[in-house]
């Protein structure tokens, strides 16, 4: 369980003194409790904590779990944390911090958890929660070999992560989200955390044998930042992005005749590794995109390894969906003819009494105003044609190949093109992300832009005599449905 302490809650209230509340709090209104769960706050904690959620179980095996969990029967951690602020994110100035004066750029330094990140971990929506694995696995090894110092001396544990995938799959994001959940798990261990971020194919230098330099000089200063004697509470996270131009693999390099200075940096990373890999509070995450190109000796050396797809189908609704709602409930896009008015037909009614597994009504979990999830709409909205699920589900179909990226800002995209002095309705507004996502998906080379049936009687906005969209028929779409999967870090029906 985590829970968010307000801005200057200190005097008077340390984390300790927060905790407790907390605890206090849950154990009195609560005997049960879910994962994703939203506790709903009251007095005295709303003046000490902006948030109450429930994040994971030790004995949760689903992503997502719907399974209630007596707090008799369950040793309730809570972790309270506060936000760094934003501007600590790539303004600090290095060469006036002596702690990094020394650090070779390009790269920079921020404090964990910083707003920056915040609500990263929530936006990211995979097929298989790689994310939430990771940090069990993190967040396990961290406590265990912390409580057990001779094990992990023994075993050596390498304490790196290595993420590839296309380009625009999530990886940077997934990277950084992990390093904010991992300093909220373990700040009852390392109170302070930072995270040094490091651009992989700025560190190469024009001078010969400058580059094995600048990378031994790294390695160097977060063995100091990690091992500082003022300050033994202290988790460094590091993240190098394009990895594979540091340590290409030496067998490829050899062939192609390139400077001897490439095998000579990709030695001095390796070496790096094998002398930091003893020290508990340093973790490291890679991502690539040419994860073949890859030293074989540095991959081996990558305890966890995870390829981060291109968001599937059931996916892209979700992200989709997420950026529709938003627009919803801040009424930039309208419900009917004004906003937040009952979605009526479009949205589908409820008239099924579906439950989840704990027994809670689907039915009741999903706001009126909310596009719903594939899950609530496939157990209890019809599958009746025209609904804002079934018209979203063509269109995430469409967008299936495009990078994740590229997806946050489609409805951005349409809304500008297509509507300039206007605020659209929500079946507008799906009409003109259609519309984007067929160019998108054309100039792609996905294939998936040339649905006719979708794409039939349309007219380009300026064509009609009115200058509107002409009216979509939504549902028209001869794809199979999606595969009903839920947001692997969405509690939400």
């Amino acid at each position: 369980m985590e829970a968010r302490k307000l801005p200057g809650v200190d005097d008077g209230y340390g984390t300790d003194s927060v905790e407790s509340r907390v605890r206090e709090y849950i154990t009195r209104c609560y005997a049960e409790i879910t994962v994703g769960q939203h506790i709903p706050l009251s007095a005295p904690l709303v003046a000490l904590v902006d948030r109450i959620e429930v994040k994971g179980h030790s004995k949760s095996e689903a992503f997502p779990d719907s399974t209630r969990y007596s707090l008799c029967d369950s040793n309730l951690e809570i972790a309270v944390y506060e936000l760094h602020a934003t501007e600590d994110v790539n303004t600090h100035d290095i060469a006036q911090d002596p702690d990094c004066a020394s650090l070779p750029m390009p790269f920079s330094l921020c404090h964990l958890p910083n707003q920056a990140f915040d609500g990263y971990w929530e936006a990211l929506v995979y097929s298989e929660p790689v994310g939430e694995h990771m940090l069990r696995v993190l967040t396990g090894a961290i406590r265990k070999f912390h409580n057990q110092p001779t094990v992990f001396i023994q075993n050596a544990w390498y304490n790196t992560v290595l993420l590839s995938g296309p380009p625009g799959s999530g990886k940077t994001s997934l990277a950084q989200a992990l390093a904010q959940r991992l300093s909220i798990r373990v700040s009852d261990i390392f109170p302070n955390s930072i995270l040094v971020q490091v651009d992989g194919s700025g560190v190469f230098s024009h001078m010969y044998g400058g580059t094995a330099k600048e990378i031994g000089s790294l390695f160097t200063k977060i063995g100091q930042l990690a091992c500082d004697d003022s300050d033994d509470t202290r988790l460094v996270v590091v993240l190098v992005d394009e990895i594979d131009k540091l340590v290409p693999c030496r067998k490829s390099v050899g062939k192609k005749n390139e400077p001897l200075d490439t095998m000579r940096a990709t030695a001095e990373v390796l070496t790096g590794l094998d002398k930091l890999r003893k020290t508990l509070n340093v973790v490291w995450l890679f991502t690539t995109n040419l994860p073949e190109d890859l030293d074989p000796a540095f991959v081996d050396r990558c305890r966890l390894k995870e390829h981060v797809h291109a968001p599937a189908a059931n996916c892209v609704y979700d992200i989709l969906r997420a950026d529709i709602n938003a627009k919803l409930r801040c009424g930039e896009i309208l419900v009917g003819s004004a906003p937040r008015d009952g979605l009526g037909e479009i949205i589908g009614d409820c008239t099924t009494n579906g439950t989840s597994e704990n027994g809670v009504p689907l039915c009741a979990a999903v706001d009126d105003d909310n596009i719903p999830s594939l899950v609530w709409a496939g157990k209890c909205s019809p599958p009746a044609e025209g609904t804002a699920a079934a018209t979203l589900q063509c269109i995430a179909a469409n967008a299936c190949g495009l990078s994740g990226r590229n997806l946050r800002g489609l409805l951005d995209v349409a809304l500008f093109t297509y509507f300039v002095d206007e605020t659209p309705s929500l079946s507008d507004a799906l009409v003109a992300l259609e519309r984007v996502v067929q160019k998108e998906a054309r100039q792609a080379g996905s294939g998936r832009g040339k649905s006719v049936e979708m794409m039939a009687q349309r007219k380009l906005v300026g064509q009609d005599g009115d200058g509107e969209l002409p009216t979509s028929n939504h549902g028209a779409c001869s794809r199979p449905p999606l595969p009903i999967d839920t947001n692997v870090y969405s509690s939400d029906y």
